[in-house]
């Protein structure tokens, strides 16, 4: 099947989807498929260092201490009377609500943008135990811009997995 022209697709570039694991918060229980993410940094796995050396050795060794997920930004568009990014991150934290959530991203071939059953992902990554640490639920205000508003988030994790079909 060949790509979609944009002139059929108007968000042609979306070829990622976050989807919530099945048993989280409810946090994207009412998503709407349409509303896609702009741009996700995907998290990063760094290792601090010990050096440590033992009596007369000359040099000393390095070893791999704990290892720590980055955090992860989102950024989607703004739709009308979506309140999803700041439910979470407030009402749902101030009600002592369950607000700890496994999500998923998935990326998806050229031909599927995720919104179909028959589309075929190619991988994806499931970050554990997510919390928002960061919300702006309405971007930016400037009138002489013609920039569509956006909307971002910013969620600790505890662990991250690589996935695949």
């Amino acid at each position: 099947m060949a790509p979609r022209s944009v002139a059929e697709d108007q968000i042609q570039s979306f070829r990622f989807r976050v989807f919530e694991v099945e048993g989280g918060a409810g946090v994207f229980a009412n998503e709407d498929p349409i509303a896609g993410f702009n741009t996700i940094t995907t998290p990063n796995l760094t290792f601090e260092t010990a050096e440590h050396r033992t009596g007369t050795e000359r040099y000393t060794k390095k070893y791999l201490g704990p290892p720590t997920w980055e955090d992860c930004s989102m950024t989607r568009g703004i739709l009308r009377g979506d309140t999803t990014f700041y439910n979470w991150a407030v009402n749902k934290y101030l009600n002592k609500s369950p607000f700890r959530t496994d999500l998923e991203v998935r990326v998806y071939d050229q031909e599927g943008d995720g919104t179909s059953p028959d589309d075929e992902w190619v991988r994806g990554f499931i970050m554990r135990q997510c919390i928002p640490t960061s919300v702006k639920p309405l971007g930016d205000l400037d009138a002489s811009a013609s920039d569509v508003n956006m909307q971002e988030i910013t969620t600790a994790l505890e662990e991250c997995e690589l996935t695949s079909p």
